[in-house]
């Protein structure tokens, strides 16, 4: 249970540091140890704002590759309503998913 509590904490240090608007600080954080080790759902978490960050840091090609990790680790992976459709991480999202086998 630790580990959880750790990843966790993680995770919200992560999130907040993009809400932050720093974005780098936000992608080395969510890719630390105690994050990605997290249960599936911390690191589903993790990936999806890792994405965030790499898509409006204007870098299409790394938001894709944790769109698709996120994919690979569940198929069923979605964004919530609020997040769909946005115009910068919408559009590769959806062609990750598109790309992705599904279950």
């Amino acid at each position: 249970m630790a580990g959880n509590a750790a990843s966790e904490a993680g995770l919200r240090e992560g999130i907040r540091l993009y809400g932050d608007g720093d974005f780098n600080g936000a992608i080395r954080r969510l890719a630390a140890r105690d994050v990605a080790g997290g249960p599936q759902a911390t690191r589903l978490e993790a990936l999806k704002y890792t994405a965030f960050s790499y898509c409006v840091s204007a870098r299409a090609a790394q938001c894709r590759q944790a769109f698709d990790r996120a994919l690979r680790l569940d198929p069923s992976f979605t964004l919530d309503p609020g997040e769909q459709g946005h115009p910068l991480w919408g559009p590769v999202f959806d062609k990750a998913r598109q790309a992705a086998p599904h279950p």
